[in-house]
C-alpha cells in the first residue's frame, strides 16, 4: 500500500491484481463518465474468462484510493504489456525507434479499457468529491501509476482514450498528449430517426432509405435484445459473428468464447444486441454496450453477406435506438470513413504518454506535436464531408 499525505488528510492507494478483490458497489459508485468499460462486472467477466493475463502478455493492475475513513474515493486500471496489440493508438513506430536507439520499450504500462477504443475517465473519482479532493485523488493515482511502472521495469506509461478534461492532470505530471480521430454520432437536438433523416441532404436521405429497405427485405426480421433477455444461444451466435468479422479482417479476437456469456451474467444492464433473424434464428448481429447517457458500438458480424445489412445493424439501428431512449452520444469505435457519410461527426481522441528515458520522451513529444497539427487539419477537412444540409447539422 502506498500512502499520499496532504494537509487536508491522508489518502491511501491500495494495489491489487484483480478487480474482483474490490467491493463492487464502491467501485461502481465512482464516476465512470457514462462509459461502461471499467464497471466491475465488465472487467471481472474478462478476468474470469482469462481475457488478459500472463498468457497474452497483459498483466492487470488495480489501484484503489481510500480516504481516512476507509471509503473508496478513486480508482484506476492498468495493464503491464509486453506488446502493442489491441490498443488502437498505434505506437509500433515508437517501439522501433526505441529498438534502434538500443532502448527497451517493453514492458510498458497501459491505462485503458482493455482492447477497447472508447473514451472514458482513466482516473475515477467519487462523484461527490469537491475540487480539492478530486485533485488530490487524481494526483495520488498518477503518482501510484508512476511508482507501479518504475517498480515493474516499464519503459513508461500510456494513457489511452481519456477525456479532454483529464489532459491538464496528465500534463502537470510530465505527460505529453497525442491526438487521434474517431467518428461519433451526437444527437444534439434530434429526438427521432425522422428528425435525423430530415437533417440530411436530399441525396443522402434517399440513400439511407434505400439501404435500410434493401437490408430489411433480405431478412425475416430485426429485433433488439437487452442483456437480461439474451439467451445463451443468442450470446453464442453473437460470439460467432464477432469471430467471423475478426477472421475476415485478419484481426485478433481479444475476447475468448466464454466472455459474452459471462458478461451477460455479471452485468447484463450494459448489453444491447440487435439481431437480423432468418427462419427464427440469428443470422447477423451487432453488439452495443452503454449507460443511461451513451451507447458504444462494439462488434458486428454475420453468417453470410447481405447487402447493406452492416449499415442497418451497426449504424442506423444504433442511431434509432439512441434517439428512442433519449441518450445523446453513440461512439462507434475505431476507423470507418463510412460512418462520416452517414452523419457521424469527426471528433478528436486523446491519449497521454510518459517515457522514462528523457531522450525518447522528448523525441516523441516533438513528433506528436507536429502530428497534432495534421490531425486537427484532417478533422476540419472531414467535417466538410458530413451529409447534413448546410442548415441541418444537429445542434447542441
Amino acid at each position: 500500500m502506498t500512502f499520499a499525505s496532504t494537509p487536508a488528510g491522508t489518502l491511501a492507494v491500495r494495489h491489487a491484481t484483480s478487480l474482483a478483490a474490490v467491493d463492487r458497489a464502491a467501485w461502481d459508485r465512482l464516476d465512470h463518465g457514462g462509459a461502461p468499460f471499467w464497471r466491475w462486472g465488465v472487467v471481472v467477466a474478462a478476468e474470469q474468462t482469462r481475457t488478459f493475463g500472463e498468457h497474452v502478455g497483459a498483466l492487470p493492475h488495480v489501484l484503489v484510493v481510500e480516504d481516512g475513513a476507509g471509503h473508496v474515493v478513486g480508482g484506476a486500471l492498468a495493464y503491464l504489456k509486453f506488446h502493442s496489440y489491441g490498443e488502437f493508438v498505434f505506437d509500433f513506430a515508437w517501439a522501433d525507434l526505441a529498438f534502434r536507439a538500443r532502448l527497451p520499450y517493453y514492458p510498458k504500462l497501459v491505462v485503458a479499457a482493455y482492447a477497447t477504443p472508447a473514451t472514458g475517465p482513466r482516473l475515477l473519482v467519487a462523484p461527490d468529491a469537491d475540487d480539492d479532493l478530486r485533485a488530490r485523488v487524481q494526483d495520488a493515482l498518477v503518482g501510484a501509476l508512476v511508482d507501479l511502472a518504475r517498480d515493474a521495469g516499464a519503459s513508461g506509461i500510456h494513457v489511452l482514450f481519456h477525456p479532454g478534461s483529464e489532459t491538464s492532470v496528465w500534463a502537470r505530471h510530465g505527460f505529453f498528449e497525442r491526438l487521434g480521430v474517431q467518428f461519433h454520432f451526437e444527437a444534439g437536438d434530434l429526438r427521432t430517426f425522422d428528425d435525423y433523416l430530415a437533417r440530411l441532404s436530399s441525396r443522402k436521405r434517399k440513400n439511407v432509405r434505400k439501404e435500410r429497405r434493401r437490408a430489411r427485405e433480405a431478412v425475416d426480421e430485426i429485433v433488439w435484445r437487452t442483456g437480461a433477455e439474451l439467451t445463451d444461444e443468442e450470446l453464442d451466435a453473437m460470439d460467432r459473428f464477432y469471430r467471423n468479422t475478426v477472421e475476415e479482417r485478419g484481426g485478433n479476437a481479444y475476447f475468448p468464447r466464454e466472455y459474452f456469456r459471462q458478461l451477460a451474467r455479471l452485468d447484463p444492464a450494459v448489453l444491447e444486441v440487435v439481431f437480423a433473424r432468418e427462419r427464427g434464428l440469428p443470422a447477423a448481429g451487432a453488439l452495443y454496450m452503454g449507460s443511461n447517457t451513451a451507447m458504444f458500438g462494439r462488434y458486428w458480424g454475420a453468417d453470410r453477406f447481405v447487402d447493406a445489412l452492416h449499415f442497418e445493424l451497426a449504424c442506423y439501428q444504433g442511431i434509432e435506438r439512441l434517439l428512442a431512449t433519449g441518450r445523446r452520444r453513440l461512439e462507434a469505435g475505431a476507423q470507418g470513413i463510412h460512418k462520416l457519410l452517414r452523419g457521424y461527426v469527426p471528433r478528436l481522441t486523446r491519449s497521454s504518454h510518459l517515457l522514462f528515458d528523457r531522450r525518447l520522451h522528448e523525441a516523441l513529444r516533438r513528433a506528436t506535436r507536429a502530428e497534432a497539427a495534421a490531425v486537427e487539419e484532417r478533422v476540419d477537412e472531414l467535417a466538410g464531408l458530413l451529409p447534413y444540409r448546410r442548415d441541418g447539422a444537429p445542434s447542441a
